[in-house]
């Protein structure tokens, strides 16, 4: 499986993020669980009041990947992130940096860029805080087919 697809320990995890916050400047990861790690940063955008991609921009964002020719999307999307706050913004930032690194090392963690999206996408969009209206949408659209 997967790095984010195996979920880790829960009481390890609860006493990860603990540690974390506690001191998160100190804290090391060195011998860690890495899949309690992973499960952490999914529980970690799982519980922010707002997703990632905020409620507002979400479909937004659905629609540059729908509508846009594929030679703009690129740009688009790096428009709309833009408008972001800058709370989010600088998560999303972090956030890549390290699925980078993930990404990376598919050979040892089976994370492709598609497995990482996969696996992260209901904590960093609004499906998060239930039905979203993007899945409504995108559901009373495929009965009509």
């Amino acid at each position: 499986l997967g790095l984010f697809r195996k979920p880790g320990l829960k009481s390890r995890i609860q006493h990860l993020r603990e540690m974390v916050e506690s001191d998160p400047d100190g804290f090391t990861y060195e011998g860690q669980s890495a899949f309690d790690v992973a499960d952490m940063v999914k529980q970690y955008f799982r519980d922010l009041p707002e997703p990632l991609f905020t409620s507002k921009l979400c479909e937004t964002f659905l629609h540059i990947y729908q509508y846009f020719p594929k030679d703009q999307q690129l740009l688009a999307a790096q428009a709309a992130i833009l408008l972001l706050p800058d709370e989010n913004r600088e998560a999303l930032r972090t956030l890549l940096f390290f699925l980078r690194d993930v990404v990376s090392c598919v050979d040892q963690n089976q994370m492709t860029p598609t497995n990482v999206a996969v696996c992260l996408e209901v904590e960093t969009t609004e499906q998060q805080k239930g039905f979203s209206k993007i899945s409504r949408k995108k559901n009373s659209l495929n009965n009509f087919r």
